[in-house]
């Protein structure tokens, strides 16, 4: 898995696994999910992501803090290239929600990295 920031488009691409991506799908507003030939996931892109760091809500800052284990099943699951709800499915005891979180998660890292700031 690995990051990479588009500071001019201000589009964070979250690179669960290598491959071509043929498929994308907008699961809501600006985070969009890009598939292989397979159906598998390959990649998460947060669109306008520098304005999640803007205003007062600051969805990142948002995040709730998350056992370790679990988040690495989850990042395990993604860079399986399933997608969330495959990974609600057949994770015993996940939501959507856990999901979102650990994405946000992963975003904070990026951010308290250095890698993208707020425009």
């Amino acid at each position: 898995m690995y990051y990479s920031y588009d500071n001019e488009v201000d589009v964070l691409d979250i690179r669960l696994r290598d491959g071509k991506i043929v498929e994308s799908d907008e699961i809501e507003p600006g985070l969009i999910v890009d598939y292989d030939a397979e159906g598998q996931m390959l990649a998460v892109e947060i669109l306008h992501a520098s304005s999640l760091l803007e205003g007062a809500s600051k969805p990142i800052a948002a995040a709730s803090p998350m056992p370790v284990a679990q988040r690495n099943r989850i990042l395990r699951a993604l860079s399986s290239g399933k997608s969330p709800s495959e990974i609600v499915q057949s994770e015993r005891g996940l939501s959507i929600a856990d999901i979102q979180n650990c994405l946000r998660l992963e975003l904070r890292n990026v951010v308290e990295a250095g890698s993208i700031r707020a425009s």
